[in-house]
């Protein structure tokens, strides 16, 4: 095979995916006795390229920096541009955003004085620099700045019948429109990246739109969906050893067992990227992978540690010069557990200034009202929750997303909830109820409408004492525990079995209530769920102390004492404010007060 047909068929490798393969080719090449100097600096273009796209970054800076000075004595402008432009992705890639612009405009300033070359070729180059401009625009969260120059370059692509930089733009402007909410168009136009790169066979391109279409499953609620497609990914990137998407994939990967309550193979794949970000010198990455560390000891109750690992990712951010409000917003919610709601108010509207700041992830920021939202009910500030029900507002009317839609109905639904008034008080029953049977566009929402409902039906319940409101309950408590089952969500699982528990204490169905303690136990147990453990093993104490002595008495308590002896609003109220477990002096407390009602009723059946 001639030096020019090795040439390509390493080029046709690099786009197919094949890296190693590409890589092996072109070092060949290097080797080779008689190339010449200008033959030498493409073989060596095309190897940045390659060590770009295999993860390798730092050597391939150093590389293309060789190659930029080399093209520069030699005066080959357009190799110039080629090695300025591997620079620029391979310093974003490092999340070094001022040294690519400054790159970026360099290469711009080049292009400009180049007149001699045909515009084809001056444009493909352009095109590529708009590209990258519109990335870091992107990364550095001016998302409007990164369409337009996403869009600029799209049709720039396709009026050169840039085949991969038309698939490339297609799959970035679907990463900015689901960063600004539009879950539909982005997965449209992920699906449509991924039959550009099928087309092209670019595996690394097919790798890295399944990944975006897990993203888009996975914020949806569809966790299994989600896992299927990232999964998919992760192992097409690894059979080409793609370690940057690689290492995203299997964090992807980490994300989604986290919020199924997998929490072993949550760590097991987020220590696994973690490993290639540190290799790699990817800081930013390597932030965002400690604050996904910091959810999923979250999410196994492990608060302290949780809020050390946002901590570092907070300190790793600032150090890079990124904003942090990902983290702050974080450590926010776990103050808000805690019930030290001054601290969570302080973290929550430090973070939202940042959102505010740069307008960045639409999706975060939506979060962040409904969290203040809720913080305000809590410590009963409705001023302050309808002064941040506006801001959901304006954004509902400005952007058709049914996300913030449900979002912002619900936040009106909470705090009308709050009112004394039983009409307001029905419009939140209303809204809850629409909510938990509209289409899950977002699985927390439905799971927080329901959870709400349940709250108000509960009230009902005690203040009537009709009976038949249990049947209610108990759908809607089947809907919660179909909507775990169905996404594989342990945690939530493990909370509906306490809830229907004590549902069956209401009921007076003692055994029942055991019956689900032990499922509850199992699956805390099996999902190192320690908070949540805890909480299951005190339940189980009272409850067989209560078996003991239930039979003593024929009369039935009253339904409002059931309720106030079970505590079912206490625990609605912690699943929906996402507080802390009670401590163990709390629990003795409970047992006590409910060994205190027994004797009461005790008393009652003797007079």
């Amino acid at each position: 095979m001639s030096e020019a047909d090795t040439f390509e068929h390493a080029k046709q490798l690099m786009h197919q995916g094949n890296l190693l393969n590409a890589l092996s080719e072109v070092e060949k090449l290097e080797e080779r006795v008689g190339i010449t100097d200008n033959e030498q600096i493409n073989v060596q273009l095309l190897k940045v390229n390659i060590l770009i796209k295999l993860g390798d970054i730092r050597r391939s800076i150093t590389l293309a920096n060789n190659v930029l000075h080399k093209s520069e004595k030699l005066g080959n402008q357009l190799q110039m541009i080629d090695a300025i432009i591997g620079e620029v992705e391979a310093y974003w890639r490092l999340h070094r955003y001022q040294k690519s612009l400054a790159l970026i405009e360099r290469g711009e300033q080049l292009l400009a004085r180049m007149k001699q070359f045909k515009p084809q070729q001056l444009e493909e180059r352009k095109a590529s620099l708009i590209y990258h401009r519109a990335v870091n625009s992107y990364l550095m969260g001016d998302l409007d700045q990164a369409l337009a120059k996403a869009q600029q370059c799209l049709t720039m692509a396709k009026k050169l019948d840039a085949k991969h930089l038309i698939a490339e733009s297609i799959n970035h402007i679907g990463e900015i429109f689901r960063k600004k909410g539009d879950l539909n168009q982005a997965q449209q136009l992920f699906r449509e990246s991924f039959i550009f790169f099928e087309d092209l066979a670019d595996k690394r391109g097919m790798g890295k739109s399944l990944g975006n279409l897990g993203s888009i499953y996975h914020i949806k609620g569809d966790l299994d969906l989600a896992l299927e497609y990232k999964m998919n990914s992760v192992n097409i990137l690894e059979e080409i050893n793609a370690k940057q998407d690689f290492a995203i994939a299997l964090q992807g990967v980490g994300e989604i067992y986290a919020n199924k309550g997998e929490i072993h193979l949550a760590f097991d794949y987020t220590q696994r990227s973690l490993v290639i970000f540190e290799e790699i010198g990817a800081k930013r990455s390597i932030a965002e992978n400690l604050f996904i560390i910091g959810d999923i000891l979250r999410t196994k109750g492990d608060l302290n540690g949780a809020f050390g690992f946002y901590q570092k990712c907070q300190a790793m951010l600032n150090e890079i010069g990124m904003d942090s409000f990902l983290p702050l917003a974080r450590i926010g919610e776990i103050y808000h557990a805690k019930e030290e709601y001054d601290t969570a108010f302080e973290y929550f509207e430090e973070s939202l200034a940042y959102f505010e700041k740069t307008g960045f992830d639409l999706l975060e920021r939506k979060t962040l009202y409904y969290n203040l939202i809720k913080l305000c009910v809590d410590t009963n500030a409705p001023d302050k929750a309808e002064h941040y029900i506006q801001y959901l507002q304006q954004i509902n009317e400005k952007e058709d997303n049914k996300i913030i839609n449900q979002l912002y109905r619900l936040a009106q639904a909470m705090l009308l909830k709050t009112s004394n008034r039983v009409v307001k008080i029905a419009q939140a029953q209303k809204i809850f109820c629409q909510v938990a049977e509209e289409e899950i566009v977002f699985f927390e929402v439905t799971v927080d409408a329901i959870l709400n409902l349940c709250d108000l039906l509960l009230e009902e319940l005690s203040t009537s004492g009709n009976e038949e409101i249990l049947n209610e309950l108990n759908m809607w408590f089947t809907k919660l525990y179909d909507l775990g089952q169905s996404q594989y969500s342990y945690s939530l699982l493990a909370e509906i079995y306490l809830l229907q528990s004590k549902l069956a204490i209401l009921e007076l169905d003692m055994e029942k209530a055991q019956e689900l303690l032990t499922k509850a136990q199992k699956i805390a147990e099996e999902k190192d769920l320690q908070q949540l453990l805890t909480k299951v093993s005190d339940e189980q104490v009272i409850v067989l102390d209560q078996m003991n002595k239930w039979d003593i008495f024929s009369k039935k308590p009253s339904m409002a004492e059931r309720i106030k002896m079970v505590q079912l609003e206490d625990l609605l109220n912690r699943l929906l404010y996402k507080k802390l477990y009670g401590s163990g002096e709390e629990f003795t407390d409970y047992a006590e007060r409910a060994q205190e009602l027994m004797k009461e009723w005790e008393q009652d059946e003797k007079e």
